[in-house]
């Protein structure tokens, strides 16, 4: 099969240069917005603030009960079997120095970059053509899910979705202990990733099919993958969780209670099983065109051509169906980071179905009009008035809004305030504040409030999710009259108390 496509205007230009300039560019967009959420406070509690302290507490060899979690005493490794983090803590030493509680936001964009460029290099490999690569590039770093996972600010499903095409590329390149060590590196960084693995495999078997090593290869990882999945959910799990607070994130009601009452629910009601993935099931009109606007956004941006090639489908299986069987209507549609995994692979996937066409000016054709419209698409869903959830990720994900590079805060003020608190003292702190203070032993996310608590800090301009600004108002008032705390700082914008 002959993968290279060749045009006499294409030829004229350098792609490979082209490509790397998209590499540059998209990867500097890919630090600065993280950082420029994080630096105007609009990184949350959920999830940088925990995630924050996870970082902290493994870099020091602790395993603690994560204090940003209300109502929950539970560690980090309780709410979700993920060890990446873990793999992942000597970077704060290494990094925290310099880059402060921005280190894990950081090597997140990193990890995104890394896979644009293994996507990058893999086409390139499998296709000899720059000109595929190039698309390649532009369709990774354009997809609207690129864009909207910034509202999670962090995440595990960011990184490890972005390690995928680092797998592809040592895969393809028949670098096996390299593979090996990738695919361990996925399958422990979360307790669904084995699922997902064992359908990329399965593609792997057939993609490769002439090829007995890789197949072999990809046959075991597939077992592999089967055999952690059970060992996870049969024996890490109940071995390591709460029991007065068990694992709870199998949220498939429509399916069943367990796994295993899904799988047996999908195999005796295929019908059924195919209607969930397209209505809502919520009981609110709110949410009936959700999950249109999922397959919309990305059969349009590219996707429509995988029906070329229906086995490209198979490693989509697990995660659409993660998504629209879920009891949450927001995991249905392109909110969030909650079609992460779709942008990592989807590129790769598109360009190998147009290398694989015999109408070389066809393919040509359709691959720009994929790339037109990821870009097209993705401008139009960044504002939210053009979302069927326009409050989902407002303020965060929009680098072309004017408003995304600005703020009301002083922004200087708070920080000098900030960095009067001891790194030793225990904190308890609105959304917007906790992950800034989060490397510490005791950080707590109001209205978790301890009463012996050493300081406590109120961030006044942003939205309280856990605290009605009625509710947050009275709290203050009473610190205020409390005869134990003092005010060491109040403007318009931040007020800081300070237990005698």
């Amino acid at each position: 099969m002959n993968l290279t496509i060749r045009s006499n205007w294409i030829s004229r230009l350098n792609w490979k240069k082209l490509s790397l300039f998209l590499l540059v560019f998209f990867g500097a967009l890919m630090i600065i917005m993280p950082i420029t959420n994080h630096y105007f406070f609009r990184t949350f509690a959920f999830d940088y603030g925990a995630y924050n302290f996870a970082f902290y507490d493994y870099a020091h060899f602790n395993i603690s009960p994560n204090p940003v979690y209300i109502g929950a005493n539970k560690t980090f490794l309780q709410d979700h079997l993920s060890f990446t983090l873990i793999f992942l803590a000597p970077f704060y030493w290494l990094l925290k120095w310099v880059f402060g509680t921005y280190t894990l936001l950081i090597i997140q964009s990193l990890f995104v970059i890394w896979g644009g460029w293994a996507s990058w290099k893999f086409i390139l490999e499998k296709t000899e053509s720059h000109f595929l690569g190039f698309l390649t590039l532009l369709l990774y770093f354009t997809l609207y899910g690129r864009y909207s996972s910034f509202a999670a600010d962090c995440n595990l499903m960011i990184i490890l979705s972005s390690f995928v095409p680092v797998f592809l590329l040592y895969f393809h390149r028949g670098k096996t202990w390299i593979a090996v060590l990738c695919f361990l590196f996925l399958i422990l960084g979360r307790e669904s990733m084995p699922l997902w693995t064992f359908f990329i495999c399965l593609f792997l078997m057939i993609f490769y099919r002439k090829e007995r090593e890789k197949v072999r290869l990809a046959a075991i990882f597939c077992l592999a993958s089967v055999v952690y999945f059970i060992f996870a959910f049969k024996v890490l799990i109940p071995a390591i969780e709460n029991p007065e607070i068990p694992f709870n994130l199998f949220n498939y009601s429509n399916l069943g209670e367990s796994p295993l009452e899904a799988l047996s629910f999908m195999f005796s009601h295929p019908l059924d099983t195919l209607e969930l993935l397209f209505i809502n099931t919520s009981g609110e009109s709110y949410y009936d065109l959700v999950k249109s606007e999922f397959y919309l956004v990305y059969l349009l941006s590219g996707g429509v051509l995988l029906i070329l090639r229906p086995y490209y489908l198979i490693p989509f299986i697990p995660l659409i169906a993660q998504k629209m069987f879920n009891d949450s209507p927001v995991r249905w549609g392109i909110a969030s980071y909650y079609s992460v995994e779709i942008v990592a692979i989807l590129p790769i996937l598109v360009v190998l179905v147009l290398a694989s066409l015999k109408w070389k000016k066809i393919a040509l054709f359709l691959g720009c009009v994929a790339c037109i419209m990821s870009i097209s698409i993705t401008t139009h869903k960044l504002k939210p008035y053009n979302r069927e959830l326009p409050w989902a990720g407002i303020g965060k994900i929009d680098p072309l809004n004017k408003w995304f590079r600005l703020s009301d805060l002083n922004i200087g003020v708070i920080n000098d305030q900030l960095d009067k608190i001891p790194p030793g003292a225990s904190v308890a702190a609105t959304g917007n504040i906790v992950p800034h203070l989060a490397f510490r032993d005791h950080i707590y996310y109001l209205p978790r409030e301890p009463k012996d608590v050493d300081y406590i800090v109120v961030l006044h301009c942003k939205n309280h999710f856990m605290l009605s600004q009625e509710e947050l108002e009275a709290k203050i008032e009473s610190w205020k009259s409390d005869p134990q705390l003092i005010i060491t700082h109040e403007d318009k914008d931040l007020i800081i108390f300070k237990r005698k």
